[in-house]
């Protein structure tokens, strides 16, 4: 419903001993069509004619000022906005947007490279940005025991894991790395009645402490990290519970994502997929994508309907 629209205004249409109201309620641009409410007085009727009679006449009424776009007022009908927003069918609902997180709401990788190197450096291990860009978007408990200089035991790769997104975590706290616009375009889409989410493979820890500080909480319908399920990106499980979140098949669901795995686990998930190019990695990463865009300016409300 357009901003301009009447908002909380009260439509009566008084006729003997009853009335019929209608509500309308308009917040910014998200239109939340009220209950119509229709009500009738319950005063004794004249005439002695039944409940019925007088029934149909306010309703016919009620269909009157609804159609012709009047109010009845003071004995004659008066010119108001009684618009209603478009009515959607079960396929024509807007469907479900993902964001991941690194890379994507927050400008990050360079603070996670710099972690990494740190923690490194504390274990004797050069970590190179090019360790970093193969093995971008997988959980750092991964990253530790698959990728390390050495063998790690379990007891090791979970406390290394804990010390580097602690590192990260100060790091980020003390110049916060947003990516430009993506707040703006959050906010656009939920006011907009999109169903949105976060799915990263990041421990929960550093989901919610961005999430938190960008603002957005309020705007999403589910947030799902790394630590919340078996398998983190690339496989699918991540984005699934996303869309589980958001009560969304995942044919009606977006992912935006900037790394390999991020894709992978979102045509895993059978998702549409807008690649978010980002810095450090490679055109060929987005091989089969939907979209690819390289900001948030490049994105809008009507790009993502435009890819169902």
């Amino acid at each position: 419903m357009p901003a301009d629209h009447i908002r909380g205004s009260r439509y009566m249409c008084p006729m003997g001993a009853g009335f019929i109201s209608v509500v309308l309620y308009s917040v910014d641009d998200t239109s939340v069509l009220g209950d119509h409410i229709a009500t009738v007085a319950r005063a004794p009727l004249p005439c002695g004619l039944p409940n019925c009679y007088w029934a149909c006449i306010l309703l016919s009424r009620f269909f009157l000022c609804l159609f012709t776009r009047h109010a009845w007022r003071g004995g004659c009908f008066i010119p108001c906005d009684l618009s209603f927003p478009p009515v959607m069918t079960e396929h024509e609902t807007l469907p479900g947007v993902i964001f991941d997180i690194d890379g994507v709401l927050l400008n990050s990788n360079p603070a996670h490279l710099e972690s990494w190197q740190i923690l490194g450096k504390e274990d004797g291990f050069e970590f190179t940005p090019q360790l970093f860009q193969e093995t971008f978007g997988q959980r750092s408990d991964a990253i530790l025991a698959n990728h390390w200089g050495r063998p790690l035991t379990e007891d090791e790769v979970q406390k290394m894991a804990e010390r580097k997104e602690s590192i990260y975590r100060e790091m980020a706290e003390k110049n916060f790395p947003a990516m430009p616009g993506a707040y703006d375009f959050v906010l656009d889409l939920a006011r907009r009645g999109f169903p949105l989410s976060v799915g990263s493979s990041g421990p929960a820890v550093n989901v919610h402490f961005v999430v938190e500080r960008l603002g957005i909480l309020s705007c999403l319908k589910g947030v799902v990290s790394g630590t919340d399920v078996t398998q983190a990106k690339p496989a699918p499980d991540i984005f699934l519970a996303c869309a589980r979140k958001m009560k969304m098949a995942p044919d009606r669901c977006v992912a935006i994502d900037d790394s390999a795995s991020g894709v992978a686990a979102a045509r895993g998930a059978g998702m549409k997929i807008i690649g978010f190019f980002s810095d450090g990695h490679k055109p060929d990463e987005y091989d089969g994508v939907d979209l690819l865009v390289h900001s948030f300016e490049e994105l809008s409300a009507e790009r993502i309907l435009g890819l169902f």
